[in-house]
């Protein structure tokens, strides 16, 4: 199942055979993604926006319901009612038991069709894009234009978050971005010229699971790389819904990971003037080299001590 999902492009079939699958899922690979879903939602807390009024959930293309799960147990909503979406009628049932067993307040509705909500609604997307036709990302695109919050997370690889970067284009003019961007314009990655960049980051492991036996197990099988846990994500709000602090403008938004070299690390930025990239020599500031030679999720630098006249272009 796991390397159908690698190998897709926007064809999958529908994959989950039975209870047990989705259990097996569950357990695992789903846990991966709820391993992303609290780190993108962690580094929102600090700017999260007042929801007004808003009680409804989306869940669209729900699977086992963790992007859900991950949401009310960080986040919450006073009696949530939930709207669970999914091509597969087992995974809705699923996600629901295990919904209502995390949070027992919620009021769980499985969807046959997709129907935007009356009221104002929080929409959840998680890892879906790579199976999407033309007609269903237009459809979906519809459908977080409506929504007063939109959290969306999927793999840090290029297809995935191109696509996601194009979803954020088509929000500009009625969503506030939270994030990842510091910036509320166009985004650099689509810029020309910049065809072989996207932007991505690597969410942090839980410490625990270094020291489990059961995912050692499971990396050996399933040859995962527990250390690495790539993630590209959106967050926009509509304004109406919106209080909070202003993103910073002056700051790079570090992509990926830099290169390190001996006595320079070649990084790769998001600022408001676009992708930004360069050499950043450790003479010039020792804690800046550290904090670009092993960042953190989502780290950010001060544009003037990290842009200089005398490092050299990529």
């Amino acid at each position: 199942m796991r390397q159908g999902f690698l190998d897709t492009d926007g064809h999958l079939p529908d994959y989950w055979h039975d209870e047990r699958w989705l259990s097996a899922y569950d357990q695992t690979l789903a846990q991966r993604i709820r391993w992303k879903w609290l780190a993108v939602l962690e580094t929102l807390a600090p700017r999260w926006p007042r929801l007004h009024g808003v009680t409804s959930i989306v869940d669209w293309g729900c699977g086992t319901g963790i992007a859900t799960r991950s949401f009310l147990g960080s986040v919450g909503l006073p009696k949530p009612k939930v709207f669970l979406f999914d091509r597969s009628s087992g995974a809705m049932r699923f996600a629901a038991g295990a919904i209502q067993k995390e949070c027992r307040e919620a009021d769980v509705v499985l969807l046959k069709t997709m129907q935007i909500p009356a009221e104002p609604f929080v929409l959840l997307v998680s890892h879906v894009l790579s199976e999407l036709d033309d007609r269903s990302f237009e459809e979906l695109k519809k459908l977080a234009a409506a929504a007063a919050l939109v959290l969306w997370v999927e793999p840090g690889r290029s297809l995935e978050s191109r696509r996601l970067s194009r979803v954020r284009e088509a929000l500009l003019e009625s969503h506030h971005i939270l994030g990842p961007c510091r910036h509320q314009k166009s985004c650099g990655a689509l810029q020309p010229g910049r065809e072989n960049d996207w932007c991505h980051f690597f969410a942090p492991v839980p410490r625990e699971v270094h020291q489990s036996a059961f995912w050692r197990e499971f990396s050996k099988r399933m040859k995962v790389d527990l250390r690495s846990l790539p993630v590209a994500w959106l967050a926009v709000v509509k304004p109406q819904n919106y209080t909070g602090v202003e993103p910073h403008q002056d700051e790079a938004l570090i992509l990926s990971r830099p290169r390190v070299f001996k006595g320079y690390c070649r990084w790769l930025g998001c600022t408001s003037a676009g992708l930004r990239s360069g050499d950043f020599q450790k003479k010039h500031d020792k804690t800046i080299f550290e904090a670009l030679s092993e960042p953190e999720f989502m780290t950010a630098l001060p544009q003037n001590q990290l842009i200089r006249n005398d490092d050299a272009p990529v």
